[in-house]
């Protein structure tokens, strides 16, 4: 259960919170949106798949000034048939709003979405994730995403969610290589928008 305005999460069992959790939700021009899902899948070590939105609006006005830039930073850049290619054999300046290439962030301490990402697919491409910005979980206000959720401390969550220890979800981490572990129940996630909520006592 996740509340926008709070920049909190909650697990919940019968009735009962058992687990919660600062997170991150997105800026006001990218708003995290408000709709129920089921969590399906946790996966280790992701790699980041760029949206295409954020490859117009962010990364090509810096691959224009600098072609070679995604080749330094490790991304692996894809065209339409699938075959890597080097960053800096693209004339990023001769594209606007859509670029016909793919942009992917290999795993690793960099990688935007951290150490683990949790996973219910649906239209809005949203989903929980760790992130390599920690110190941004010290904010009171947490709007800095583009719209997916941020989790304070995603190797806990994990923990709670796949019913392991935190020794097993370290070993799953400790490996470099991509791992999706499918639940063998999905779990209802609700990401909501409250800005009054009840105390124990109701009031």
């Amino acid at each position: 259960f996740v509340n926008q305005p709070a920049f909190a999460a909650q697990v919940m069992e019968n009735g009962r919170e058992v687990w919660s959790t600062r997170v991150i939700v997105g800026k006001p021009n990218t708003q995290t949106s408000v709709f129920h899902d089921e969590m399906e899948l946790v996966v280790f070590n992701p790699s980041w798949g760029i949206p295409p939105s954020i490859i117009a609006k962010e990364y090509l006005p810096k691959l224009r000034r600098d072609p070679g830039y995604l080749d330094r930073m490790g991304y692996k850049v894809v065209n339409q048939k699938g075959k890597v290619v080097s960053s800096r054999a693209v004339r990023w300046s001769s594209y606007g709003s859509k670029v016909p290439f793919g942009i992917q962030q290999p795993p690793g301490k960099k990688n935007a979405l951290g150490e683990v990402k949790f996973l219910f697919p649906n239209s809005h491409n949203i989903y929980m994730h760790d992130t390599p910005s920690r110190e941004l979980f010290a904010e009171d206000v947490r709007a800095f995403s583009h719209g997916c959720v941020r989790v304070q401390n995603p190797r806990e969550f994990a923990s709670v969610i796949l019913g392991w220890d935190a020794e097993e979800v370290a070993s799953h981490i400790a490996t470099p290589k991509t791992e999706m572990i499918r639940l063998k129940q999905k779990i209802p996630v609700h990401l909501t928008y409250f800005t009054a909520w009840p105390d124990a006592t109701g009031k």
